[in-house]
Order: structure tokens, then sequence, then C-alpha cells
């Protein structure tokens, strides 16, 4: 029942051996928890503010746009680069802001 989310409701009352107005019997429900544990999610750890910060420079486009200001920096034109804002650092700037605060 590896596609169980394609059946249909027939076919899943079916499987159970079940219907909609009485539900699983008490040692239905007791052999189904045994067999597959209980029905909860996993919690996992929080990541901190810190590597969610760290994680933004692992991106290809903003690692290339550090290398190209870092260049531009380096050839002389940091006066000219603080006056201005290219489209292509806002994008990077706003990215990293916009994913590192949770919405």
């Amino acid at each position: 029942m590896s596609d169980w989310y394609k059946l249909e409701t027939a076919d899943v009352l079916r499987h159970f051996d079940t219907s909609v107005e009485t539900g699983l019997t008490t040692e239905a429900a007791s052999r189904l928890l045994a067999e597959h544990g209980p029905n909860e999610l996993v919690e996992k750890g929080r990541k901190s503010p810190l590597t969610i910060f760290v994680e933004q420079f692992k991106d290809l486009m903003v690692i290339i746009l550090i290398v190209a200001a870092a260049a531009s920096a380096f050839l002389g034109e940091i006066e000219e680069e603080t006056l201005r804002l290219p489209p292509r650092r806002f994008l990077a700037r706003s990215k990293r802001s916009s994913s590192f605060w949770p919405s």
C-alpha cells in the first residue's frame, strides 16, 4: 500500500475491514498501533539564527555575487560601488534577509 493517498475511500475501508459508521475495532487499532507505532511527527531540532544566516551563503548565486563584489573592490571601484546598489546585489541582499527572518 505504497500509494495509499491515491486510494478511494471504499478501498481503504475494505483494506482495514471497517466502515465509516463504526471505525476500527479496539483490537484492530491496538494491532495497528503495535505494528506501526503512534501517529505522530518526529520533532527535529530547530536551527539557530546563526546557522540560518550562514546557510544563505551556500547558494551559488550569492557566492558569485560576493566574488564579483570583492573583485570590484580590489580593482578600485569601491567608492562607486558604495554610492549605488546594482540590482543584482539588491536581489542577493533581499534574498538573504527575506529567507533569514521566518514569516
